[in-house]
């Protein structure tokens, strides 16, 4: 449940970060939250059952190669945005 709560506000965050971002920053935000959201709940879905077991890895607690990287890079796009959201 607080894994659940953690996505949640990671979610939240992200979409926070793309509504005060500017106009071409925002998509890219939006659609790094959306993928990360995406894999969330077809993970989610595959642990209940509700899904067939596919390859997705969960963002940021899954160990692999490229997802981890993948992950890591794109939640760290979204924070460099966050932070420099007020230099221009």
């Amino acid at each position: 449940m607080v894994v659940l709560l953690a996505y949640a506000l990671l979610a939240l965050w992200v979409i926070k970060i793309g509504r005060e971002a500017a106009i071409d920053s925002h998509h890219g935000v939006r659609g790094r939250g959306r993928h990360a959201l995406v894999q969330v709940a077809v993970n989610i879905g595959m642990v209940t059952g509700l899904l067939p077991v596919v390859g997705v890895t969960l963002p940021l607690l899954s160990y692999g190669g490229s997802s981890a990287s993948q992950s890591c890079w794109a939640l760290g796009l979204v924070m460099k945005l966050s932070v420099r959201r007020f230099a221009y």
